[in-house]
């Protein structure tokens, strides 16, 4: 999971293989889908890069990829191409990797926690211009936390009264 949360952020192309890294700034196509040429297996995205004009060469995309994989090419930017490459991680806006973020994709991607999700109804609640205790008194009812007869009998506490 690791390995596919990490992206490159391109400068100018020349750390990065064009084929089985994700460079491609798409998400749900991040890495090339067109088969290797025979030769090119090794072939970095800064060979794809018209330095001087800042954008693609879409003559040598069309000749070497699919267009699926030209069109994905086409919407990744260029604008640091007097730079490294860098990796960068997807789950953050600056791309650097925190161990908060980290744990948000785990609970969002790997953990079951939809029965730990908190409806909408509840945040309105929490906006409402009250006191806080009203805000908690009406969560507390909403919640059947109020220790009325209906939900104290529906607990199986006898209530004579």
């Amino acid at each position: 999971m690791l390995k596919e949360s990490v992206g490159w952020k391109l400068g100018n192309g020349k750390n990065v293989n064009v084929w089985g890294e994700p460079w491609l700034r798409h998400k749900g196509h991040a890495i090339i889908w067109t088969p290797p040429t025979n030769g090119l297996e090794d072939l970095k995205v800064g060979v794809l890069m018209d330095k001087e004009a800042l954008c693609w060469n879409y003559t040598l995309l069309t000749q070497i990829f699919e267009v699926q994989d030209v069109e994905a090419i086409l919407r990744t930017p260029l604008l640091n191409v007097d730079q490294q490459d860098t990796k960068i991680w997807d789950y953050t806006p600056n791309g650097v990797y925190s161990v908060k973020s980290a744990y948000k994709v785990i609970m969002n991607e790997l953990v079951d926690n939809e029965h730990l999700a908190i409806s909408s109804n509840w945040r309105l609640i929490w906006k409402v211009n009250v006191p806080p205790w009203v805000r908690n008194l009406m969560w507390k009812i909403c919640e059947g936390n109020i220790p009325t007869r209906t939900t104290l009998n529906s607990r199986g506490v006898l209530c004579l009264i």
